[in-house]
């Protein structure tokens, strides 16, 4: 009788450790994939900013911009591309641009992409600031990517040495929990 006993208490004990574990274990998964965490990086000694910690260098898919860093399992990217002050007043009649005047001709002609790379872009705002001491425009895109909505936020940096485009991007339905990293990638942009 009284291995039974013992019997029935082993039950009990595991019983009751693995009804936990069946609470828990959904809380633990839970808790992995609704946070995320940020670390500042230096990309070609030229500029910083925070990244998801899990994002990689996936390459060179597009030719003009010199960083591409993204996590394919969450569909979230970003990318960089810039060019000197000095080099873009070396074209003609860009010479006697004004930082402000470079500034407006990167955002609008980025603008001009939009309608040419992007399924039925649909301009969400336009925000004009400064950050870290840089001119500022932010662009919130929405756009479908082969047949799925997809959220671009482009930031458009000028100082005084270069022009910068950041373009972050992330499938619609995963917009809500990257909002708040995605603005702190925009606002950490820094300058070297």
């Amino acid at each position: 009788m009284s291995h039974f006993i013992d019997w029935c208490d082993e039950i009990k004990y595991r019983c009751k450790w693995s009804s936990s574990a069946i609470f828990l274990i959904p809380l633990g998964l839970l808790a992995c994939t609704s946070s995320s965490s940020y670390e500042n990086k230096i990309f070609e000694d030229l500029f910083s900013l925070d990244i998801e910690s899990s994002m990689v260098d996936i390459g060179d898919h597009d030719p003009i911009a010199s960083t591409e860093y993204g996590n394919d399992f969450k569909d979230f990217y970003f990318k960089v591309s810039h060019v000197s002050v000095e080099e873009t007043r070396e074209r003609p009649m860009l010479n006697n641009f004004s930082i402000e005047d470079l500034h407006e001709l990167s955002v609008s002609q980025g603008e001009s992409l939009y309608e040419y790379n992007m399924s039925s872009p649909t301009i969400i705002s336009s925000v004009d600031t400064v950050v870290n001491s840089m001119l500022c425009t932010i662009h919130e895109i929405s756009t479908d990517g082969n047949g799925l909505p997809i959220r671009y936020k482009l930031a458009y940096f000028a100082s005084e040495k270069r022009l910068y485009q950041l373009h972050v991007w992330i499938l619609e339905k995963r917009l809500d929990r990257f909002r708040d990293g995605i603005n702190q990638m925009i606002y950490s942009f820094k300058e070297l």
